[in-house]
């Protein structure tokens, strides 16, 4: 996974930082409460960069989205 992500992701670093932040924010049942201009200014990343990567990891099928 993690070669995956370093060799086809035009951002591997904040892909990787992405999923730490999911892996730690997570709760009992592997959910993530937030949204991509929250999470973009916790990182402290532009909002269309992240929006980029999160596309990636969701096309990969690395995180989905539940609404």
């Amino acid at each position: 996974m993690v070669d995956g992500i370093c060799q086809q992701c035009r951002y591997p670093l904040l892909a990787l930082r992405i999923l730490v932040y999911v892996i730690c924010s997570s709760d009992t049942q592997g959910r993530v409460y937030i949204n991509a201009r929250q999470l973009s200014r916790k990182l402290d990343v532009h909002y269309d960069t992240l929006t980029k990567c999160l596309k990636y990891l969701r096309e990969t099928g690395i995180l989905s989205l539940d609404q």
